[in-house]
């Protein structure tokens, strides 16, 4: 808290005369100034161009200490609904705060289709849906390298088993060899479930007809890449 109120301090301290230095950049008498204040040294830039004053640097200055004043502006940032790319708070801001909030279950339907309507058509909003459907970064699949197997009861082709705790059961998959030009099966992995206790079994069972065309009628089982299709 110490610290925390030297450098608010600072900050106080270069508010406090930043008025009249604004006036003088303005009048073209001054062209760059820094204002340093507390026992931490903090600083804050201020640069003119042309008698306007260069809030880039002001910005900058308050950016470049990383302990101590970046993580003040980026709070303040936040407050303001504005977040760095890389923030985790981003995704949650864009869910409660880029549409009104829905109605209450009990609302009459036309109205909360209307209100569904009207989010789906803000510009980000459309943005980010259009990506999620084309499966653009950062909504792109991700899949596993895995060894798949034929078991004594195999599903029927176009089907597959798949570990119980896995990412893969009960979703359709896109299974495919590790070829530089692969070969390729989609299969229902929904057909049976089982445990897998052991990094070594197999994550996916599959019927023989389904292994062939990966491989070939002599190839012997590999592993595969596997994607989740609705993953």
């Amino acid at each position: 808290m110490k610290n925390n109120g030297q450098l608010w301090w600072g900050i106080f301290v270069g508010a406090a005369v930043m008025a009249p230095l604004c006036f003088f950049f303005s009048r073209g008498t001054l062209d760059k100034v820094e204002i340093t204040g507390g026992k931490r040294g903090v600083s804050i830039a201020l640069e003119a161009k042309d008698g306007r004053l260069n809030y880039g640097v002001v910005l900058d200055s308050l950016y470049a200490h990383e302990e101590s004043d970046r993580p003040v502006l980026l709070r303040w940032l936040s407050q303001k609904n504005i977040y760095p790319i890389d923030s985790p708070s981003l995704p949650r801001a864009l869910s409660n705060d880029v549409c009104d909030p829905f109605p209450g279950p009990n609302t009459d339907m036309r109205v909360s289709v209307k209100a569904w309507e009207d989010c789906a058509e803000k510009d980000v909003v459309a943005e980010l849906r259009r990506m999620a459907k084309e499966r653009v970064v950062p909504f792109h699949r991700v899949g596993d390298i895995i060894r798949v197997s034929v078991p004594a009861s195999p599903p029927d082709s176009g089907k597959a088993f798949a570990c119980d705790n896995g990412i893969f059961y009960g979703n359709t998959v896109q299974v495919s060899t590790l070829e530089e030009t692969p070969k390729d099966v989609i299969v229902d992995a929904g057909a049976g479930r089982y445990p897998c206790t052991n990094t070594k079994f197999s994550k996916m069972h599959m019927n023989p007809a389904d292994i062939r065309t990966l491989f070939g009628a002599d190839g012997q089982i590999d592993s595969v890449v596997a994607v989740p299709l609705e993953w």
